[in-house]
């Protein structure tokens, strides 16, 4: 009977230890509580934040110094003088090896700010090739300069891009005929490149003291993002 007692005895404690264990596996430990689900979290419609770089506006200074006349081949046609003219002033243009024959016009510049500096644009008129007044006339010595559009109004520069080193430009003034070879052809960038290097630029139609004829125009046709500058000499 006594040993009867004592194997009922360990039987019970036995299952006790295996409950207990069983209960430990599942989690239900009462000083141990499963932790409470993580909340999801709460959609929220408040947009993301985004980052900004502000830069302070150039403010020209008191002694800034004119600048290099820069060239804008995109802004409206502006007062444009008779080209039925017979002081100098180019009234017509070609370059038979592109087919170019097109009317020249007087356009005027104005002032603007780029950066620090004080700048000229020169407006391009749509149906003819522009002729910057106060250029040299053709035949008087300096630098004549004559811009056009190659991708807007008649693009009287369409072509310009294939002029070739040798190429003969002809320029009429009044009755007078004056004819040019072209002796350089330059491609660079201009747009994003910056104020200083944009103004930079506009040293190829500034005054000369050789005789030479500048062509300008903008390149490529569907980008725009780049100068043409042809300069042919007599």
């Amino acid at each position: 009977m006594g040993n009867d007692r004592r194997t009922a005895l360990w039987l019970g404690l036995a299952m006790l230890i295996l409950a207990l264990a069983a209960g430990a596996a599942a989690g239900l430990w009462l000083d141990r509580p499963p932790a409470a689900p993580t909340p999801a979290p709460t959609p929220t419609n408040e947009p993301q934040a985004l980052g900004v770089l502000t830069l302070p506006s150039p403010t020209p200074g008191p002694t800034a110094t004119p600048a290099t006349p820069a060239v804008d081949l995109h802004l409206p046609d502006s007062t444009m003088s008779n080209p039925e003219r017979d002081d100098g002033t180019p009234t017509r243009i070609q370059a038979p090896a592109i087919g170019l024959d097109a009317p020249v016009v007087e356009v005027m510049p104005r002032p603007v700010i780029v950066g620090d500096y004080q700048a000229t644009e020169w407006p391009v008129p749509g149906n003819a090739a522009g002729y910057h007044s106060g250029s040299a006339y053709p035949g008087y010595g300096g630098n004549t300069v004559i811009s056009g559009h190659h991708n807007l109004g008649t693009e009287v520069f369409r072509y310009l891009i294939d002029l070739e080193i040798g190429d003969e430009v002809i320029l009429h003034a009044g009755q007078a005929r004056y004819t040019y070879t072209v002796a350089e052809k330059e491609l660079f960038p201009e747009k994003g490149t910056g104020a200083q290097q944009q103004l930079d630029n506009g040293r190829w139609i500034a005054p000369t003291t050789d005789e030479r004829l500048t062509l300008v125009t903008c390149w490529p046709y569907s980008g725009n993002s780049h100068r043409l500058v042809i300069v042919a000499r007599p």
